[in-house]
């Protein structure tokens, strides 16, 4: 081999030497970065699993919110038709009947003409909603 022919072949081998450097740098960046990805990747899963865990949470909640929503719309069609029944009952009249106390519509009260509560109410209309009757025991 001729002297110029060993040093082409020295600088090959250095340029090969440092190529393979290079190209093991390389691996080890990828390798790395791979690891990254993989960590990121496990992360991420973690985050859609807990996002799912909250949409299931949510979607929960949202299906009792109109659970209670339906109630309440009940409970108003109840409160409602309960005030239209007690506006036409009219007042309340409170009774105290020896120390028991009782509590009817004055409506109740008149419904027989000539009866004691007929006598006693519309004897004396001003005496506002409260009355003791004192009957024998």
């Amino acid at each position: 081999m001729s002297p110029k022919e060993v040093i082409d072949l020295t600088q090959a081998i250095g340029n090969l030497t440092t190529a393979t450097s290079a190209v093991s740098d390389a691996a080890k960046k990828l390798e790395e970065w791979s690891r990254q990805l993989d960590e990121k990747d496990t992360r991420l899963k973690q985050m859609e699993e807990r996002l799912n865990t909250k949409d299931r949470k949510l979607a929960d909640k949202e299906k009792r919110l109109k659970e209670v929503e339906e109630r309440m719309k009940g409970y108003e069609v109840a409160v409602k038709k309960l005030e239209e029944n007690t506006a036409k009952l009219g007042p309340v009249i409170k009774l105290n009947v020896g120390g028991q106390y009782f509590a009817a519509s004055k409506n109740t009260l008149l419904k027989y003409k000539g009866s004691y509560f007929d006598a006693l109410l519309l004897s004396n209309p001003q005496q506002g909603i409260n009355h003791s009757v004192e009957l024998p025991a």
